[in-house]
């Protein structure tokens, strides 16, 4: 039987939630299979953003970027279309049938990514962490320890919180660049897989990070 592939998804953007669309400057994205294993990744840098002011991270990170650019595997795109076509024949040559970020509601909806989402499955991965590992008493007692919890008191979900929790280490950073972020929410994806417990797909968890 053919194994069913999985794409994890994350984008580096100009603005954020609070906009109503965002232009990437970074997209990447690793292929799974349900048992976690490493199929194939895509990098890609689009330069029409990445030298705007308001490309965030890519400011503070501008010679990891010039560094990227310079490598063999990574796609430099000039336009979020042309990366856009570049990602679509990625998805295409994978047979992907599933695709997933932490926090679909953003990378999904109001980036570039819009414009293909309807061809797949879908899944949220911080809905699925919401529907899983943030409801055990481990997860709740872990934040209180940690004081990663909101102003309402509830345990905080954030990309970064999720993987020190599954992957045990405390003092992990998150990257913030696509790729990496990527990777790290396929681990995530892993330990709710681990669960067996039932999540919601096709849904956006939508709530501030």
């Amino acid at each position: 039987m053919k194994q069913k592939l999985f794409a994890i998804i994350d984008t580096e953007t100009l603005g954020g939630a609070n906009d109503e669309f965002c232009h990437a400057y970074h997209l990447g994205a690793v292929c799974i299979n349900r048992n976690g294993e490493l199929i194939d990744n895509f990098n890609a840098i689009i330069l029409e953003n990445l030298l705007m002011d308001s490309a965030y991270y890519g400011q503070y990170k501008k010679e990891y970027y010039r560094q990227l650019c310079k490598e063999e595997h990574v796609i430099i795109a000039y336009t979020e279309k042309e990366a856009l076509d570049y990602f679509q024949d990625w998805l295409d040559a994978n047979e992907i049938t599933t695709i997933c970020a932490y926090n679909s509601g953003f990378d999904f909806v109001k980036t570039i990514v819009n414009q293909i989402i309807n061809q797949y499955e879908f899944i949220d991965i911080l809905y699925a962490f919401k529907d899983t590992i943030a409801q055990t008493k481990g997860y709740k007692k872990y934040c209180d320890e940690h004081d990663y919890l909101t102003a309402r008191g509830t345990p905080r979900m954030t990309a970064e919180i999720a993987y020190r929790y599954v992957s045990g280490d405390d003092d992990f950073v998150e990257e913030h660049t696509a790729l990496s972020d990527a990777e790290i929410e396929s681990i995530i994806l892993m330990a709710v897989w681990r669960t067996h417990r039932k999540f919601t797909r096709n849904q956006h968890l939508i709530r501030n990070r």
